[in-house]
């Protein structure tokens, strides 16, 4: 996927997470994490350089490392923002392409793809597609973003009062 597109979800997905779990951020906070987001693409430029012909960045081991320096350099908004923008960044990739992405490297090299028989099309004269692959894509980033909003809502609310059975109002 392409550079732009990267930073466009990732200022995204890292805006619906602030909002959602109402986090106080420094307002160059998501843009500059967002850039930053896109440093996992230096595995492209890699070969060139003959230094390393896997993408060594693409996959859950790198992203939770890279998050997890900046948890415990920074605070722990700034790391799960930049989580979510590197899980973002990897599946918006599986979609793209032909060889798929090394999502469980260094523990395995099977790569990773959203296959195109996912896809729904309408067989029809235009054989219009209903349900694409970057559909699919998107769906799983927004559903992982509001899975850590419900869960992050749920750690913030007070716990509920629990009344005794025997004075249970009848």
């Amino acid at each position: 996927m392409d550079p732009l597109t990267h930073l466009l979800l990732s200022l995204a997905g890292g805006y619906l997470l602030a909002y959602g779990l109402k986090l106080r951020l420094h307002r160059l906070t998501i843009p500059v994490l967002s850039l930053s987001s896109l440093a996992i693409d230096v595995d492209h430029v890699l070969p060139i350089f003959d230094v390393s012909k896997a993408l060594i960045f693409h996959n859950l081991v790198a992203i939770a490392i890279f998050s997890a320096v900046l948890w415990l350099a920074t605070g722990w908004k700034n790391g799960l923002v930049l989580l979510v923008m590197l899980f973002g960044h990897l599946v918006m990739d599986m979609n793209t392409g032909i060889y798929g992405i090394p999502l469980l490297y260094p523990l395995s090299s099977a790569t990773y793809l959203i296959p195109e028989s996912w896809e729904v099309r309408l067989m029809n004269e235009s054989s219009l597609t209903v349900i694409s692959r970057t559909g699919i894509s998107l769906s799983l980033y927004m559903g992982f973003i509001a899975g850590i909003i419900l869960a992050g809502r749920r750690m913030q609310a007070p716990p509920k009062e629990r009344i005794p059975e025997d004075e249970h109002p009848d």
